[in-house]
């Protein structure tokens, strides 16, 4: 069980928010600008744009969880 505090906040990302970015990562736009075009649907931020570094770090976990699930498919 783990002990101690939680820092950060509430998870804004949801499915479509991602694959809006992943569609427009495609189009090469910047992380910047993919931000702008992205509202957040959810909770205390609602209708607010995620920050550059969250739209990065969405796609960073998308990245990883799909080379892992290559990998594991491969084995």
């Amino acid at each position: 069980m783990p002990c101690g505090k939680t820092i950060g906040g509430a998870s804004v990302a949801d499915d479509a928010m991602l694959s809006m970015a992943l569609h427009l990562r495609g189009q090469e736009m910047s992380l910047r600008d993919i931000a702008a075009r992205l509202v957040i649907t959810t909770g205390k931020k609602k209708g607010q744009h995620p920050s550059p570094a969250t739209v990065m770090r969405m796609l960073r976990e998308h990245d990883e969880q799909t080379a892992t699930d290559a990998l594991t498919e491969g084995a």
